[in-house]
């Protein structure tokens, strides 16, 4: 490999943009993570020697980058092109600024030197989990989703760890590059063999949880098409035909059937859910079965009304709250949210808490609120919408809980663990897939959620419209996958833990320490460049 170090930036960015692109789930080339930021490295190196500046920098990881993001994520343009633009743009160059950042201090020679772009990216990770911009979909430790048995370790550092995985051993290969020693080729190699023996390791030594509690779950996948048919058909209809699915398959052992993300359309009032007719279907299911719990998506909307002030304005009550065509003191927020249904109890419901940028909410509303006609039309609403304060648990059975993530919110960890620490046993996906077709995204998204079964050792039931639908034991092995685009339904036990993992106690410590770090090292690495005569810069 060593002839790598004299290819042209372009090369290298090129060739770190390939190998990121091709290394990612579905794809089974994990491997070559381990090796794709080597490149970056050696334009660091290249860099400092001939005294590029960080706008170089920028502007050929920009390229690397936006290979990588256009080769995995262009599934987005389905939904809509301009959203998908928007995202590649802002995504790319976050990445090609982070490294760009991380430049300027390696430039100064202040420590630690390249390791300081491993703490940038993983600063700039924990910010892309936890702003108003959340897109942690690239988040390098989902990399090896697809192969569940190799980060086991992940019950302790959560996706973080993974990141820092492969940023640690791309900076050990870098090493071995330069300097050639037998040491330096043992170093890089052992931070593969350890990592992958300690998940060997924990994946066949957990103990069997055969004699756990659990429930059995019927999860269905309607299979409505979200662009032809979910919200141009008779809403009761759709309703009746899942219900009709469901009787067909249920036993009378099943303690809690799954529907997916918004299967019931057309968003009702909350306030008046008792007297909405598209609900009737599952009451009279519940009444056929008392004993079950039903699980499913809807659109809902809640009423706020307010009094004016001294000036006669009427202040709306949330940042995502719209005004009446008939009273401006009267105010809704809509929702995506799930409902939790038992018999002869009122149903629950949990609003969607991490909702996608651009789609389902306006970052900074305060800010950039005069945009909101611009958000993305999908699921049946457009504009910001509501959500929860903090997770909610359902109680599905005597004493054993479910926390329900809706779509999007399976790829945040640090918030999942919200629902196992409130005492979730079990864990429930429910999503609509379809609006990517058949790309990876769905088979990204699903491969995802397996993570959060290892992070916090839950099982999970996963309901999708379109597929794919399966259940994911606590070691993240995916169990009972439906094809994509069929009409299916699953039935299966899903065992009940009540352990909490140490990264579930107490999240993403690797992530923290470096969104810690990051501003410090930049801050100290300015002040020096300040300091330095111009001619020696």
């Amino acid at each position: 490999m060593k002839y790598i170090l004299n290819l042209s930036p372009w090369l290298l960015s090129t060739l770190m943009g390939v190998l990121l692109s091709v290394s990612w789930p579905p794809l089974p080339f994990f491997p070559l993570l381990w090796i794709a930021f080597v490149p970056l490295f050696i334009l660091f190196k290249n860099g400092v020697e001939q005294r590029k500046s960080s706008l170089w920098i920028f502007a050929r990881t920009y390229f690397g980058f936006f290979i990588w993001n256009i080769s995995t994520t262009w599934w987005v343009a389905y939904a809509s092109i301009g959203g998908a633009i928007a995202m590649l743009i802002a995504n790319t160059s976050l990445m090609a600024l982070t490294a760009s950042l991380s430049y300027g201090v390696v430039k100064t020679g202040n420590k630690p030197g390249y390791l300081t772009f491993i703490i940038f990216w993983l600063g700039f990770e924990f910010l892309h989990f936890n702003w108003d911009i959340a897109y942690p979909w690239l988040t390098l430790g989902h990399g090896f989703a697809a192969f569940p048995s190799l980060v086991q370790w992940y019950e302790y550092t959560g996706v973080s760890g993974g990141s820092l995985w492969v940023l640690a051993v791309n900076f050990l290969l870098f090493k071995a590059l330069i300097n050639e020693t037998n040491r330096s080729n043992l170093q890089w190699i052992l931070s593969i063999l350890i990592p992958v023996g300690i998940s060997l390791l924990i994946f066949y030594t957990l103990p069997d949880v055969k004699n756990n509690p659990k429930v059995k779950a019927l999860v269905l996948q309607p299979n409505v098409d979200p662009y032809h048919e979910k919200f141009r058909i008779n809403p009761i209809g759709l309703v009746q035909k899942m219900r009709s699915e469901t009787e067909a398959h249920i036993t009378p052992d099943v303690d809690v059937v799954i529907w997916p993300e918004t299967a019931v359309p057309r968003s009702f009032d909350l306030d008046n859910w008792s007297r909405e007719y598209k609900l009737s279907p599952i009451m009279d299911l519940l009444e056929q079965y008392p004993r079950l719990s039903l699980i499913s998506g809807l659109e809902t909307h809640a009423f706020f009304e307010v009094n004016s002030d001294d000036r006669g304005i009427c202040a709306p009550p949330t940042p995502t709250a719209r005004t009446t065509s008939d009273d401006p003191c009267v105010f809704y927020d809509a929702y995506n949210t799930c409902g939790f249904f038992r018999h002869q109890q009122p149903p629950a419901f949990y609003h969607k808490s991490k909702l996608v940028p651009g789609v389902e909410k306006m970052p900074y509303p305060k800010v950039l609120g005069f945009l909101e006609s611009l958000s993305i039309d999908l699921e049946g609403t457009s504009g910001s919408l509501g959500s929860s304060k903090e997770p909610m648990i359902f109680e599905v059975k005597d004493s054993i809980f479910t926390g329900v993530l809706i779509c999007y919110e399976s790829v945040f960890g640090n918030f999942v663990r919200g629902f196992v620490q409130k005492g979730a046993g079990f864990l429930t996906i429910i999503t609509n897939d379809g609006w990517w077709k058949n790309t990876p995204g769905h088979q990204q998204h699903l491969y995802y959620g397996a993570l959060r079964a290892i992070e916090c050792r839950r099982q999970i039931a996963r309901s999708a419209n379109t597929g794919i639908s399966c259940f994911i034991d606590h070691r993240g092995v995916i169990h009972q996958p439906t094809p994509f685009w069929e009409n299916a339904c699953i039935v299966s036990d899903v065992y009940v833990l009540d352990k909490q993992t140490f990264f579930v106690k107490n999240g993403d410590l690797i992530g923290i320490a470096a969104a810690c770090i990051t501003p410090f090292l930049w801050l100290s690495a300015w002040v020096k460049w300040r300091i330095t005569p111009r001619k020696l810069r």
